[in-house]
């Protein structure tokens, strides 16, 4: 077996590895959501996606500190970080297509504006807009991010503005702790949807700091 045909092979099988896993964590959401006051089916699936997207999100995030952590430097387009940002973006696109029925079936743009029945719409400001409006912008961010894991972008833009361009993964990040957090208090989730959100949140964070930290701490002394 040649050394292509034995990565593409590896990587098929870590692809379907990461499909068995994100239906392990969608299918243990859904159950476990059962308990939640009023969520229908379409609701608890949405629900599922996103905190399957957020695992595989963090885990994204955490492959630069496991390669800190082995004492060996992260290449600029790593396939194991490549493969997890793929899934995380088909979780959180599919959260976000579910999550827009839920509340207005067949009229999903309510979700972002006002609709008064008149010819003027303004923005949603209240907790449910600015909830879906974070959604949005993280989905955006995470659609852009996934058109870059591939080759032929690499090849296509400059090392610098490809990794530029990579780095609003810390952004989409950002918009999604806080779309998560606002959704939380909308719905008056259950503490264990709660204490899962900030634990997984606050792993991330922990693990970025500690990675920067190190890393500041090999770069040589002038």
């Amino acid at each position: 077996m040649t050394g292509r045909a034995r990565r593409v092979l590896l990587r098929t099988a870590r692809h379907a590895g990461f499909a068995a896993v994100g239906t392990a964590i969608i299918a243990v959401v859904v159950e476990l959501a059962r308990y939640e006051d009023g969520f229908e089916p379409q609701a608890r699936m949405s629900l599922a996606a996103a905190y399957a997207g957020l695992l595989f999100f963090a885990a994204t995030l955490m492959v630069g500190p496991f390669y800190v952590w082995r004492g060996r430097t992260l290449p600029v387009s790593s396939t194991l970080r490549r493969d997890l940002g793929i899934w995380t973006g088909i979780h959180a696109l599919m959260h976000t297509l579910i999550g827009l029925e839920v509340y207005y079936p067949g009229e999903f743009w309510r979700n972002f504006v006002n609709d008064s029945g008149t010819a003027t719409m303004a923005p949603r400001t209240d907790l449910l807009g600015w909830a879906n409006h974070t959604d949005l912008l993280a989905a955006l961010l995470v659609l852009m991010l996934l058109c870059l894991s591939n080759d032929f972008a690499l090849k296509r833009l400059t090392l610098r503005r490809w990794k530029s361009l990579q780095r609003w993964a810390y952004g989409a990040a950002g918009l999604t702790v806080l779309h998560g957090w606002l959704y939380q208090i909308y719905e008056r989730r259950l503490l264990g949807f709660v204490a899962s959100l900030a634990a997984i949140v606050l792993a991330i964070v922990l693990a970025q700091a500690w990675g920067a930290s190190r890393r500041r701490r090999a770069r040589p002394q002038a």
